[in-house]
């Protein structure tokens, strides 16, 4: 942390990927590899019980409803378009794609309410409705019932 730290403060306070990942790599740590496949490609993170477990606890797989708009919602309302578009999320299958101009945007931060957004495509004006959901499987880590 603290080359990443030193990095920033050479940097104004920005510290790029690459410049992340050289550090990583400086330490054994294959943090672009990491990126793309937890990160960029969903992959699930398994965590392994290596025996530091007290015998107490032990680890769940649950699944679980999460919000999740679909795409980037603060860049793309200070951008006026729909930016950064999640691959297979509720927004893409309502229709939903980058760079849609958009003109209003109703939403809560509920997964239970439809997100609502009013965008143009090419000349058309379009209302896109989704519910904001994906359903993620995670490990935890909890105490065993006695």
């Amino acid at each position: 942390m603290k080359k990443v730290i030193a990095k920033a403060l050479e940097t104004d306070g920005k510290v790029s990927f690459e410049d992340f990942f050289q550090i990583a790599s400086n330490y054994g740590i294959n943090a672009k590899k990491d990126w793309e496949s937890y990160i960029l490609e969903g992959e699930t993170v398994k965590i392994n019980d290596l025996g530091w477990l007290d015998s107490d606890y032990q680890i769940v797989e649950e699944t679980g409803t999460f919000y999740e708009a679909g795409f980037n919602y603060r860049a793309s309302k200070r951008k006026g378009n729909v930016e950064q578009l999640i691959k297979g999320s509720a927004a893409e299958k309502a229709g939903l794609m980058e760079g849609m101009q958009i003109v209003e945007i109703q939403a809560s931060r509920s997964k239970n309410e439809p997100f609502v957004i009013k965008v143009i495509d090419g000349t058309e004006e379009k209302i896109i409705s989704y519910l904001p959901t994906k359903e993620v499987t995670y490990q935890k880590i909890v105490e065993k019932k006695q």
